[in-house]
């Protein structure tokens, strides 16, 4: 059964790299371990919070900074600057008499 964790816990875990969670599963489990174990190993349910603090403070590596990330509900209508803004990612050509819309990168970099 996994652990339960805390959001903070949660938290934590997630603002390493895959990197760093893997030179610390390295360094509490053998190869072979991992290997005949491997459903263990799938998610992130064996990191032990306090044993990777510790790991990191004898590292020397410091623990990414948090911060807060505003969060705000969103309008789904454009705002009126925004939608003056607002091109559409094609253009209409004429060839002969005939209207079409050109979407190609190069052409639409050049207008």
């Amino acid at each position: 059964m996994p652990p339960t964790r805390s959001d903070a816990e949660r938290t934590f875990i997630g603002l390493f790299p895959h990197a760093t969670l893997e030179s610390f599963r390295a360094s509490i489990s053998n190869d072979s371990h991992v290997l005949t174990n491997p459903n263990k190993f799938l998610t992130w349910d064996w990191v032990d919070v306090a044993e990777l603090r510790r790991w990191l403070e004898q590292r020397d590596a410091p623990a990414p900074a948090t911060c807060g990330i505003k969060s705000e509900p969103v309008d789904g209508a454009l705002s009126a600057t925004a939608a003056s803004m607002a091109r559409p990612a094609y253009r209409i050509v004429m060839e002969g008499k005939t209207e079409i819309e050109d979407s190609t990168p190069q052409t639409l970099e050049k207008e």
